[in-house]
């Protein structure tokens, strides 16, 4: 549902409309139509996963306890996020790794701050980008003693393939898949 407001914008500063009730309807209408299991590809909207749990009778997949349980299996200690400042504010990554015994490493601002220009100016924009700088990204998150970096939103999916991303890498999407 391309049409969802910025998950990212409302979370951080409430400069977009809500995005609940498009997700709300979105899944509503898979309940309607039969639905046994709903997947939401997008971790910054985990963010509503308790609310839409209230209304919605169909199990959702919590796509960052399933990456925290894939990790968990690889009997990794240390993992960094590299997500939207929006899914990183939540806590939704920290809290699945916490529960798993995980310690959870995030970036400081300023490389936080580029990994949303990757997100914003280059993938959601139709720009490819620069395998460099998303490689001096990569980089602190090693520099910090990461034993794996989970890509944390959907659109650094993508990124895994194109830049033939090592092992060391765990999409969240593929962990819900």
């Amino acid at each position: 549902h391309a049409e969802i407001p910025d998950r990212t914008a409302y979370i951080l500063n409430r400069t977009n409309s809500n995005p609940y009730p498009y997700l709300l309807e979105d899944c509503l209408m898979l309940q309607e139509a039969g639905a046994k299991l709903i997947a939401i590809p997008c971790n910054t909207s985990h963010y509503f996963l308790p609310q839409l749990n209230q209304k919605v009778k169909v199990p959702i997949i919590d796509m960052q306890k399933e990456a925290a349980k894939a990790l968990k299996k690889l009997k990794l200690q240390k993992v960094g996020v590299m997500a939207t400042s929006g899914t990183v504010a939540t806590g939704l990554f920290q809290n699945a790794l916490r529960a798993e015994g995980i310690d959870c490493f995030l970036p400081p601002n300023p490389v936080q701050s580029r990994i949303m220009d990757i997100i914003y100016s280059n993938i959601k924009a139709g720009v490819m980008p620069n395998q460099a700088e998303f490689d001096e990204v990569s980089d602190c998150f090693w520099k910090n003693d990461c034993e794996a970096i989970i890509l944390g939103c959907t659109v650094l999916s993508m990124l895994k393939e194109i830049f033939e991303l090592i092992d060391n890498f765990v999409d969240a999407l593929d962990s819900a898949a």
